[in-house]
């Protein structure tokens, strides 16, 4: 199979005469073929999602990663709940800029509380950190 490069936000090959265009309930249509796949690509990213390093309070607008990212100003982000209540505190949040690869400042300060902590219990390590994800992406 031939690669064909990124060369724009967006790019849409279509291959082989012989695919039939099918019509799914969004009203996009989808070229497909028996023996052929769909493989969609954004731009790389170091990684969608990882963990608090640490918890973050209600008011703190300043977050440490436990991994490296590339998110950027804009982009949307879940933080998610540290409770029972996970519906309740879960949040989404907006990057304000990027101040190193492991922390990230956002547009304004988190409405909850995020405990984010690894337990050991009898021995055994129970990572319970909270987990940062992206929502922003450019599929």
């Amino acid at each position: 199979m031939t690669e064909i490069p990124h060369v724009g936000a967006k790019m849409i090959a279509v291959m082989d005469a012989n695919s039939i265009a099918h019509s799914h309930d969004t009203g996009q249509h989808v070229a497909e073929e028996d023996r052929g796949y769909l493989d969609i690509h954004g731009r790389p990213r170091k990684r969608t999602w990882c963990k608090l390093a640490n918890s973050a309070f209600a008011g703190d607008s300043v977050l440490t990663l436990s991994e490296e990212v590339d998110f950027e100003a804009g982009e949307m982000l879940i933080v998610t709940a540290s409770n029972y209540e996970a519906y309740e505190e879960t949040e989404e949040v907006e990057v304000l800029r990027r101040i190193n690869d492991y922390t990230i400042e956002l547009t304004s300060g988190l409405l909850y509380d995020h405990i984010s902590a690894i337990h050991v219990i009898e021995g055994e390590r129970v990572d319970l950190r909270v987990e940062v994800a992206l929502l922003s992406r450019n599929v």
